[in-house]
């Protein structure tokens, strides 16, 4: 199955099969895998595959900002209880990613 990837850094797109993770062949940064049907893209020229990257890739920003903004009002209204209490309120964010692994 072919797949269409966009470029968070560069902009670039690829089109991949049989892999679910790719990386950049210009600046090496991890691909965004794109909801695009590889059928409909094929039928777009290269100034339109342009223009739906960017769309696209504009999209994916402004939901990591608002993600961004989101995580950072939920640390402010933490420091804000701390203040309120006058003791630490534990975070519902993990203190670091479980790999699974003990060591």
């Amino acid at each position: 199955m072919m797949r269409i990837y966009f470029c968070p850094s560069c902009g670039r797109w690829r089109m991949v099969s049989n892999r679910l993770k790719a990386d950049c062949l210009d600046c090496g940064t991890g691909l965004l895998l794109s909801d695009i049907p590889f059928e409909q893209w094929v039928k777009l020229d290269y100034g339109r595959r342009g223009q739906v990257a960017g769309a696209y890739l504009q999209q994916v920003r402004m939901t990591a900002v608002r993600e961004e903004r989101i995580v950072s009002a939920s640390v402010r209204a933490r420091k804000v209880m701390e203040g309120l209490l006058g003791e630490p309120v534990p975070s519902n964010q993990p203190e670091h990613e479980d790999t699974g692994y003990d060591y």
